[in-house]
């Protein structure tokens, strides 16, 4: 249905952007952050239609086609969206973690500043998940690249490494690895790539606080050592997400850590 309304709304925030239709009736709404989405599509003279609960992903696609119906524009059709088992919009092949999957699976790293690279062992493909030299598909230490947020964001004398300049991992909101079959921007410096997406606020206020607390008292020798290693580290920190207002201009969704 060429020159038909879109509106493409994120529930968690509200907020939303409208689009036409083109003269084939094919939409495309780019760069959106992942969340939850509702898909509206209206047009005179036909019901109003509408989907429900479609999840974007870090680097996905997410295909909704909408039919519309003769009818008056008071009434509309609701569908509610179902996960689709495979993208078929790219070529490319991605494992994903979800914030829950980072907020729930242990992560166990010592002396140094936590971050993701750890979590690459839950990963398929991975055969080694260390902090300067992770694995995947059998590929050398290092082959990789980071994208923060959709741009490159690998630190120098590391190439792939995220350990030094990377998010902490309340920053996080979901990560993937794209291991193979990568489309055409992926490629540049890895023969594998991280793609790391940060939280953003919603409408509602929430927040934690934490400390991770490593100390050699609490830790067990080495078979081989006659005394334990020397260890101290503490990490804490907090986060904060709220929208903010702005009176007569417009709200922001704020995420504070």
């Amino acid at each position: 249905m060429p020159h038909a309304v879109v509106t493409v709304t994120r529930i968690e925030t509200n907020t939303h952007f409208t689009l036409r239709t083109n003269e084939a009736g094919r939409y495309f709404a780019a760069n959106l952050p992942l969340g939850t989405y509702r898909v509206r599509v209206e047009m005179a003279g036909f019901r109003s239609a509408q989907i429900d609960n479609l999840i974007l992903q870090a680097q996905a696609n997410v295909r909704a086609d909408v039919k519309l119906e003769v009818g008056p524009t008071a009434e509309h059709i609701e569908v509610t969206a179902v996960a689709p088992m495979l993208d078929a919009s790219t070529a490319t092949i991605t494992s994903q973690m979800t914030n829950k999957q980072i907020q729930e699976l242990p992560l166990i790293i010592v002396g140094r500043k936590r971050d993701i690279t750890a979590y690459l062992q839950f990963l398929p493909g991975v055969t080694r998940a260390a902090t300067w030299g992770a694995r995947v598909n059998g590929s050398n230490p290092g082959n990789s690249e980071v994208f923060l947020d959709g741009a490159p964001a690998s630190q120098g004398n590391v190439r792939g490494g995220v350990q030094e300049n990377g998010p902490a991992v309340e920053h996080v909101g979901e990560f993937s690895v794209v291991a193979n079959s990568f489309n055409a921007e992926y490629g540049r410096t890895g023969s594998w790539f991280t793609n790391i997406t940060i939280r953003s606020g919603t409408n509602d206020i929430h927040g934690s606080a934490f400390n991770y607390f490593d100390n050699d008292k609490l830790n067990a020798r080495s078979y081989f050592q006659s005394v334990r290693s020397l260890v101290r580290h503490n990490e804490g920190g907090f986060t904060l997400g709220a929208p903010v207002y702005l009176p007569k201009i417009t709200t922001v969704r704020l995420k504070v850590e």
